[in-house]
C-alpha cells in the first residue's frame, strides 16, 4: 500500500507495527520546499512516499525544536484525503503532542492514528 504524506515540518521518520508480523517499509521520495518569509517565518512543505509491506497501525514524525521554535499550521493527508486532527488515533485521524527535553527547547511528535487503510 502506497502512503503520501503531507507534514508541514522535517526531520526523521519512525513507523510502528504489529509485533510478529513480516513488515517492512521503504521510503520512495521525499520533497521539501521551504520559503523564508520577510517577517522570518518559514513555511516548509514536506511530501513523502511511503511504501508498506504488511500491516502498520500508526507513523509517528518527530521534529527537534530549540527555544523560541514552533510549528503551526499542521496538515497530513493521504491520496489527497485531508486527515483530521483528533487524540483519538482512529483510522483518518493524526494527532500532535509536544515535549521538553532537559536542557533544550522542546519537540513536535505528530502521527497517523490511522495507520495504513
Amino acid at each position: 500500500m502506497r502512503c503520501a504524506c503531507l507534514l508541514v515540518a522535517t526531520l526523521s521518520v519512525f513507523v510502528f507495527a504489529s509485533p510478529g508480523v513480516a513488515r517492512s517499509y521503504s521510503l520512495n521520495r521525499v520533497e521539501v520546499t521551504a520559503q523564508v518569509r520577510s517577517d522570518g517565518l518559514m513555511h516548509v512543505t514536506e511530501l513523502r512516499e511511503i511504501a508498506f509491506e504488511g500491516t502498520f497501525h500508526a507513523f509517528d514524525r518527530e521534529i527537534p525544536l530549540r527555544a523560541g521554535e514552533s510549528i503551526r499550521n499542521v496538515s497530513v493527508s493521504e491520496h489527497d484525503e485531508e486527515y483530521r486532527r483528533d487524540e483519538s488515533k482512529s483510522p483518518g485521524t493524526y494527532h500532535i503532542s509536544y515535549t521538553s527535553p532537559s536542557g533544550g527547547g522542546g519537540g513536535f511528535s505528530g502521527g497517523d492514528g490511522g495507520g495504513a487503510r
